[in-house]
């Protein structure tokens, strides 16, 4: 896989149960070695047009979920979807494909 240089921070709210009440806090924790690039999209008509978000490619074995949200470049988005797990032709994980969307 290739390498990365940009560190995200995942926030993770505690899940609710209905027996008991939430008393845990938020769970942080960072992903290294990340590539980020921000997401764009064609508009008709008007060319290139910048969308407000970013797309992730963490390392293998990263524990992302579509209830998480990511600080990515020091802004908090939230996960868009479930991550996909990108493997190579043989099978093997080569990382986890995230595609993050503001919050605002």
């Amino acid at each position: 896989m290739p390498k990365g240089s940009e560190t995200i921070t995942v926030v993770r709210k505690p899940r609710p149960d209905r027996l008991k009440p939430v008393v845990s806090a938020e769970a942080r924790f960072d992903i290294a070695d990340c590539i980020v690039w921000p997401r764009a999209s064609f508009e008709d008509g008007k060319g290139w047009v910048q969308v407000d978000g970013y797309s992730v490619f963490a390392p293998p074995g990263s524990d992302v979920v579509a209830t998480d949200q990511v600080i990515c470049r020091g802004v908090l988005h939230s996960v868009e979807g479930k991550p996909g797990d990108f493997r190579n032709k043989a099978g093997r994980p080569k990382g986890l494909l995230i595609t993050l969307e503001s919050v605002s």
